[in-house]
């Protein structure tokens, strides 16, 4: 019963986490059109090309800032179903540590996680939620190598690798023979 429920909804977190990524996709298209048509055509900042690409630039890192949250939140809320199933009661959490962590030290003694695969999330959240909106910031003052793009399309990797590998441990024991 408990494994039937823990797949199912790891389908539906990575169901989430994949049509974000559709999303994510839809975003870099957007960004290769080189004006916005139509009732945007009033602005007379358009015709300022500099202006329009630092306005845009800054919408798009808070797109990119916004879906780093949604991925923690997706994962957060993933290990807070998994937490009501196998422990049977609401997740209460110690102030002291960041969520994740919490709830896979509270859900360790049921299940395996690849923990260190939410490790950058956790930090470009954390740094996204209290310092500043700013996926770029995030990305330069955390020091993680490559742009934007590529360090997103990596925390989505490793959030959909960290969802499939999270295992029942009583099905992991291999008795010896």
């Amino acid at each position: 019963m408990k494994d039937n429920k823990l797949e199912s909804l790891k389908d539906i977190a990575i169901f989430e986490i994949t049509l974000l990524e559709e999303e994510f996709n839809l975003i870099l298209d957007a960004n290769k059109k080189k004006k916005p048509k139509g009732k945007f055509t009033d602005y007379v900042f358009l015709n300022d090309t500099d202006k329009y690409k630092m306005l845009y630039e800054k919408r798009k890192d808070r797109k990119y800032a916004s879906i780093t949250v949604e991925i923690y939140s997706i994962i957060e809320q993933l290990l807070k179903d998994i937490h009501q199933v196998y422990l049977i009661k609401p997740f209460q959490k110690n102030h002291k540590k960041n969520i994740l962590l919490d709830l896979q030290e509270k859900l360790g003694g049921h299940l395996n996680f690849i923990s260190n695969k939410t490790y950058n999330l956790a930090m470009i959240r954390n740094y996204i939620v209290h310092e500043n909106f700013s996926f770029k910031k995030a990305r330069i003052d955390k020091d993680l190598e490559g742009k934007s793009k590529e360090v997103l399309s990596g925390l989505f990797k490793e959030a959909l690798e960290f969802i499939k590998n999270i295992k029942n441990i009583e099905n992991e024991i291999k008795i010896a023979p």
